[in-house]
């Protein structure tokens, strides 16, 4: 936890999201950006920059990503929630690893 990279297992995910923004262009998504282990209104400490918006960082690098791939900005927002819609109670590592996480809405097709 603690950094706005992605991991080796989130690659497969990300290549899926970019084939449906490509393959589907007038797709509108918005990226949500979570984290762990935090109070429910504070973000967290990103480790890399040194600023507490770690959740707006990860969603961030996701739009970032999809961009570096020719996706418009125009179609994509993103956001970071800090850790206001926790998916477990994280009483584990498991469940706080869960709980750090980036989503992806769809706002219209």
């Amino acid at each position: 936890g603690g950094r706005h990279i992605f991991l080796r297992q989130s690659f497969s995910a990300l290549q899926e999201l970019l084939s449906a923004m490509q393959n589907i262009p007038t797709l509108v998504i918005e990226i949500h950006g979570h984290i762990c282990c935090q109070a429910f209104d504070e973000d967290g400490l990103d480790l890399d920059t040194k600023t507490k918006d770690l959740s707006v960082r990860r969603a961030k690098a996701v739009f970032d990503f999809l961009c570096s791939n020719g996706i418009a900005p125009e179609r994509m927002t993103y956001k970071g929630f800090a850790r206001k819609f926790p998916l477990t109670q994280e009483t584990n590592e498991y469940e706080k690893l869960l709980n750090r996480r980036v989503e992806i809405k769809i706002v219209s097709k």
